[in-house]
């Protein structure tokens, strides 16, 4: 689950790290594949400066461009596109028919990518998942502080639509804090937030919008086919 190990799948001659941010991935693969082309691409006009300030200052070769797969393909096809840790933002941040957390976000964007490759070309994916079980599991806490990062994160927490009612809350049968502060909740609401709270409280304004696992496996693999 490494992005070094992601990078090891690439081939062709021309690879596009999708979502790039900081450029921790572009500088991987520019050192690893020295011989191909490669692009770095964001939504973010911020994001895209910030690249080619780093890539002028810095000396890469790789090139940067803005792009958003939701909306459309590339201009000039690739032969390996990567979603390393991107597509669940695709997911969480993007209004698609009004709608954030909506499934066709991420369809479009593999829809799009696929239609920018080269024949024999690939797509790589590196998120999370769901958990096929829906089984419920008990979380205590040690401190005042877990407790009361769990009930703002229950207020907060935008995303597993399928556990919350019309009115968007939480069904009970599916989350719920007992008297005595134990969470008892479906296993990927859990997950989720575990995910958020063992990133600390620096990340909470982000992490708190963003559904990490949003499809199963075999749900991956239906959508892709």
């Amino acid at each position: 689950s490494r992005k070094s190990g992601l990078i090891e799948h690439a081939g062709g001659n021309i690879v596009v790290d999708v979502g790039s941010g900081g450029g921790v991935l572009l500088d991987k693969l520019e050192e690893k594949y020295g011989d191909k082309r490669i692009i770095g691409t964001d939504i973010s006009e911020n994001v895209i400066e910030t690249l080619r300030n780093k890539k002028e200052k810095e000396g890469h070769k790789y090139d940067i461009l803005k792009h958003n797969f939701v909306e459309g393909t590339l201009e000039n096809k690739a032969d390996t596109i990567i979603f390393s840790s991107i597509m669940h933002e695709i997911y969480s941040y993007t209004e698609y028919e009004g709608e954030r957390f909506n499934i066709k976000s991420v369809r479009a964007s593999l829809k799009n990518a696929a239609d920018s490759l080269n024949k024999g070309g690939r797509i790589l994916i590196r998120d999370g998942v769901l958990t096929d079980s829906r089984k419920k599991y008990s979380v205590s806490f040690k401190t005042k502080e877990g407790v009361e990062f769990l009930k703002n994160y229950i207020n907060d927490f935008r995303g597993l639509k399928n556990l919350k009612d019309e009115s968007g809350n939480w069904l009970k049968n599916k989350v719920s804090l007992s008297k005595d502060n134990i969470l008892n909740a479906d296993v990927n609401f859990i997950r989720e937030f575990l995910y958020t709270y063992t990133w600390g409280i620096e990340s909470y304004p982000l992490e708190v919008n963003e559904q990490f696992g949003y499809l199963t496996l075999k749900e991956y693999c239906g959508l892709l086919k």
